[in-house]
């Protein structure tokens, strides 16, 4: 991709230390800097979920304020992406304390003690934020969260921006992709109910542009090797329900569409309230950065190519 070309020529000793490494988002990121950067693979686990080969991994708990403030005083970071994130938004609705901890109270530490040493801070944010009322939204839209997870992530928001540090927040929704040890998204849900011939019911009122893991991590970089500051949407082209799109992963991948039913959202009865009309406007990324976004189809295309090369 024109994105990949972008980051060709950058080579650098810059550290960019990356929080929530063995989750989807954190792997890619790690990926994307490692051929460029000096990164620093950071997560819970004692250990990396996959073998890195440019990066180094440590243990690290971000919601463990002396033990966060330690590593990135030693290191003291160019960079820090944090793809670190409490993202079930029922349970948040019960464990609120947990959710907080990690969205927002963890990220407000984070950016104080980043500040002092002058860090660019980049942290990845959610549609959430928004009531899902007349989405699609750009950047400059008004948030009002309807769930406790989107109340945690705008907090976060809110963190960043106050703090005066220098940051990058990237506004993203329907996060899927296949990574090491990762079985939790949209995509390989419904790829692995239809595999197992399972009938599901995904609903077909809400909208949104879902977005491949691999294309934000591009984005993220390009973003920090391009120096570019405050918020940002990054999303797939295709603004559809998630029928529509359960169809299309079924199409693409060859299995029975008539295992797939329509239904309401009301009808799951979910302990957190959903935005429906939502979805981000890329607009600023798209001529800013002249970024390629990924359509459905190429979006999964990616994620056949990754799912050969690691064991979900």
């Amino acid at each position: 991709t024109s994105s990949e070309s972008k980051l060709m020529s950058v080579q650098t000793d810059k550290l960019i230390l990356v929080t929530g490494a063995n989750g989807l988002l954190g792997q890619k990121v790690v990926d994307v800097f490692s051929p460029h950067f000096r990164v620093l693979a950071t997560g819970q686990e004692e250990e990396s979920v996959r073998a890195l080969s440019n990066a180094k991994y440590e243990q690290l708990d971000i919601t463990d304020k002396q033990e966060m403030k330690e590593c990135f005083q030693s290191r003291e970071p160019d960079i820090v992406v944090n793809c670190a994130a409490y993202t079930n938004v029922d349970r948040a609705e019960e464990e609120r304390k947990k959710a907080w901890q990690v969205n927002a109270a963890a990220v407000k530490k984070m950016v104080r003690v980043l500040r002092r040493l002058e860090t660019k801070f980049v942290q990845i944010s959610t549609d959430y934020i928004f009531d899902g009322t007349d989405g699609p939204y750009d950047e400059s839209a008004r948030p009002e969260p309807i769930n406790y997870y989107g109340t945690s992530k705008l907090a976060a928001e809110n963190e960043v921006k106050a703090s005066g540090i220098d940051h990058i927040i990237l506004r993203t929704n329907v996060l899927y992709g296949a990574a090491e040890s990762v079985n939790s998204n949209f995509v390989l849900w419904v790829m692995k109910s239809l595999e197992e011939s399972t009938p599901i019911r995904v609903v077909d009122d809400q909208y949104n542009n879902a977005t491949l893991a691999n294309g934000l991590a591009e984005c993220i970089a390009i973003a920090c090797v391009m120096n570019v500051h405050g918020v940002y949407n990054y999303a797939g082209t295709d603004l559809i329900n998630r029928y529509e799109f359960a169809l299309k992963i079924a199409d693409f991948f060859g299995y029975d569409t008539d295992l797939i039913t329509p239904c309401k959202t009301e009808e799951l009865n979910q302990r957190a309230e959903r935005p429906r009309k939502s979805g981000l406007i890329t607009d600023k990324v798209v001529n800013n950065l002249h970024i390629q976004l990924y359509d459905t189809e190429a979006g999964l295309q990616q994620v056949e190519k990754d799912l050969q090369q690691c064991e979900i």
